[in-house]
């Protein structure tokens, strides 16, 4: 299966569920909406075909997730293993608003990795500081993506010295955690931020910014001087823009 294509509303203009999807086969919904509208426009899904739960959709130009669509534009939705979904319209003003959608196969997302949450893949890379004094590749990235990441430390990272590390790609360091002092960074906690903290965390917190990679630039580690030992693994979760683009 490559895709199949729904009109959920056609230039509707008073409250409806409008028309499901089946979802045999497919990973992810994308979803454009258009028209003059006011409106609450809240993605659902269901598996029983009874109840149906709101899901989060990623606003392809905002970068935010969000389970209601409030303006024109273009959604993504990951919907891998469920059954049916609709997009659950309440009305309030304008003139119409029309709701297509496109699913796609997971075949067609080139899983170099394990599937992971929203439709995207995991990709994984741990690194062992020895003396460390130079950046460290952490993902080696071909064509273009979306890419979140976190880290967990496995071993406290140690640097008699006094050491800070950043995390991001050449000419921007810090793209995605900013400076952190090494010390901070324990066995067991979560490195997201220049904070790393312990307790658990909700995913969209942990990686709450995605950012779009257009080049292949690689995810870099940075130290400002040494590491001396310590270990820490590094979740990406992503998705190809570009064809064969993959992030290993």
């Amino acid at each position: 299966m490559g895709e199949s294509k729904v009109t959920f509303h056609s230039a509707a203009s008073a409250t409806a569920a409008g028309n499901a999807m089946n979802l045999a086969g497919i990973a992810a919904v994308a979803v454009q909406l258009t028209g003059a509208w006011v409106a609450t426009v809240t993605p659902k899904a269901t598996i029983d075909g009874s109840n149906w739960v709101a899901v989060e959709a990623y606003n392809v130009n905002t970068g935010i997730w969000s389970t209601v669509l409030a303006a024109n534009g273009l959604y993504l939705i990951p919907v891998a293993g469920l059954r049916l979904f609709e997009l659950d319209m309440v009305w309030a003003s304008g003139t119409s608003i029309t709701a297509t959608g496109i699913g796609v196969g997971a075949h067609a997302v080139p899983f170099g990795h394990s599937p992971g949450p929203y439709g995207q893949s995991l990709a994984r890379k741990t690194l062992t500081f020895v003396d460390t004094t130079t950046a460290q590749t952490i993902f080696t990235v071909t064509g273009a993506v979306l890419l979140r990441l976190f880290a967990i430390c496995g071993a406290d990272l140690a640097s008699a010295g006094g050491c800070n590390a950043v995390v991001g790609i050449a000419g921007t360091t810090n793209l995605f955690i900013a400076s952190t002092d090494v010390l901070a960074i324990d066995a067991g906690k979560l490195w997201y931020s220049n904070t790393p903290v312990a307790a658990p965390s909700v995913l969209s917190t942990v990686a709450a910014s995605e950012w779009v990679i257009p080049n292949g630039q690689d995810v870099i580690l940075t130290p400002s001087a040494q590491i001396d030992s310590g270990a820490i693994t590094f979740y990406g979760f992503w998705t190809p823009l570009s064809a064969g683009a993959t992030v290993a």
